[in-house]
């Protein structure tokens, strides 16, 4: 912006070239650095990335629910004759908060109306367990 700022940063990797970049206000490195891995993993902004997250008070409840989420998205991805990457369902990187167990689900496509279409479908008829929730984040911003 045109007022200056100060931010402070608390990182185990000082070196990082986001961080390296960020204190250099150098935009142009760092997207010079990370679009093209961005690119080879099919992360966005080159493709669709869904993620889900279910979360419920039970492990056992949640993460079977999890499975039963991934399964169904399996079987649409598969209907659509889509072709994507389907991660988990796996312990979210905070596996516990607040007292909810929490799983993820992430999904990937260079197509990301089918991406989208292929969660409606897996999601539209399901009943999850009393307790258990879930969400869909759509091209997510942070995946904690």
């Amino acid at each position: 912006g045109e007022k200056g700022g100060r931010v402070l940063v608390q990182t185990f990797s000082p070196d990082h070239p986001a961080i390296v970049a960020a204190t250099r206000h150098d935009y142009l490195s760092f997207a010079a650095g990370e679009l093209p891995a961005r690119q080879l993993l099919c992360y966005p902004p080159f493709a669709s990335m869904i993620r889900l997250v279910i979360r419920g008070p039970l492990e056992n409840t949640t993460g079977e629910f999890a499975a039963q989420l991934a399964a169904s998205l399996h079987k649409a991805i598969a209907e659509l004759e889509l072709i994507a990457r389907v991660l988990g369902p796996a312990p979210a990187p905070i596996a516990k908060l607040r007292g909810a167990f929490r799983f993820q689900i992430q999904t990937q496509a260079l197509d990301g109306g089918k991406l989208r279409e292929a969660v409606r479908r897996a999601t539209i008829d399901l009943k999850a367990p009393d307790d258990v929730l879930w969400i869909a984040d759509v091209d997510p911003q942070a995946m904690m």
